[in-house]
């Protein structure tokens, strides 16, 4: 059940980021038009359409993790025998969850300073920064749960984006593709 949640959970954040990129087209095709042909820019757009794309970065760390679509070295990766293939997803796991750990608390640490401080834009428009610098730790601790999630699967032999009657299904092909 929990896990079914977290599921959706992350696929919902993956669908909103999507939704952000779009928005970010759209303020900026306006800003583009407002610029060229009515003479008058606007001046928060770029602005905003740069706090909206780290919102849907972070927001989507997680499910680029479960989906396996972060970077890495494929042309070596795929030459690999899958038992190395396993122990290397394991040590990139350990040192990519120190990373997210550490940047889960110094971006809190961050996003709280600028909250004290009452940090603002530097343009014309003066956006607290603090609420969008929050996006930060917060799209890191989802990743940091989506890593130790995905690794205990992988150390189990199971797929972590799959869940359910799916999780079957792969297994059943995977043993099948042993014999």
């Amino acid at each position: 059940m929990v896990k079914r949640l977290w599921h959706r959970l992350i696929s919902s954040l993956g669908l909103l980021s999507g939704l952000l990129i779009v928005a970010i087209a759209a303020l900026s095709t306006f800003n583009i038009a407002s610029r060229y042909l009515f003479k008058s820019p606007v001046v928060w757009a770029d602005e905003i359409c740069e706090y909206l794309l780290l919102i849907s970065v972070f927001l989507t760390l997680p499910l680029s993790w479960r989906e396996d679509q972060h970077v890495r070295v494929d042309i070596l990766y795929s030459r690999w025998k899958k038992k190395w293939r396993v122990r290397a997803n394991l040590l990139f796991s350990v040192w990519a969850l120190i990373f997210s750990a550490a940047l889960v608390w110094y971006g809190f640490l961050q996003a709280r300073y600028a909250l004290i401080q009452g940090e603002t834009s530097i343009s014309s428009s003066e956006i607290p920064t603090y609420p969008i610098l929050f996006f930060i730790p917060i799209g890191a601790f989802l990743l940091s749960i989506q890593i130790i999630q995905s690794t205990w699967m992988m150390a189990k032999g199971k797929d972590a984006r799959l869940t359910g009657h799916s999780q079957e299904l792969f297994e059943k092909t995977e043993k099948e593709e042993l014999k």
